[in-house]
């Protein structure tokens, strides 16, 4: 739905047949090109601001067999939904940074560095159960997990050595 600036908002009217709107203080223009609806139904200014706010945050409207709108308020996001796609990206992150993390185990193997190949094990398990931590697991909206999983993503970044932290980007997740 095209949205009609407010001063246009004095007098709109609908029309059944074309599925459109037309502002009344565009009517002699609509007149003069010979395609003013037949069928153009005035709708209160208030309800049709109504309409248009309510479209703009993301509900929908119906007419119902009298003609008259109905603003149908689209129920929210599940929760798991919402969070499936948050894991995704988690995911996402950690594969990048597990790959960092194998080149600076493979590197320290070859230097026979065992203090850092055991610190890249350590750091690459807890990325894995990043997902399955208990604060992740126990989260029930779309913002606690979030903060589980900065929470738990920073705990794995300062637990490690600092060559290790070079595999991490802090402000990933």
């Amino acid at each position: 739905m095209e949205i009609i600036p407010s001063q246009d908002l004095d007098v709109v009217f609908y029309s059944m047949k074309s599925r459109g709107f037309y502002p009344e203080s565009m009517r002699s223009a609509y007149d003069a090109a010979g395609s003013w609806p037949d069928d153009a139904v005035q709708i209160p200014a208030n309800e049709f601001a109504n309409m248009q706010a309510a479209v703009a945050e993301g509900a929908a409207v119906q007419i119902d067999s009298d003609g008259h709108f109905i603003v149908m308020v689209r129920p929210p996001t599940p929760y798991s939904q919402l969070a499936a796609a948050f894991l995704d990206s988690v995911r996402l992150v950690r594969e990048a940074v597990l790959n960092r993390l194998a080149g600076i185990g493979f590197a320290a193997m070859i230097t026979g560095d065992t203090d850092v190949v055991g610190g890249v094990i350590k750091a690459r398990q807890a990325l894995l159960d990043i997902t399955a931590a208990p604060a992740v697991v126990a989260a029930s909206d779309i913002a606690a997990l979030t903060a589980a999983v900065q929470v738990e993503y920073q705990a794995i970044i300062s637990a490690a050595m600092p060559i290790i932290r070079d595999a991490f980007d802090p402000s990933a997740l």
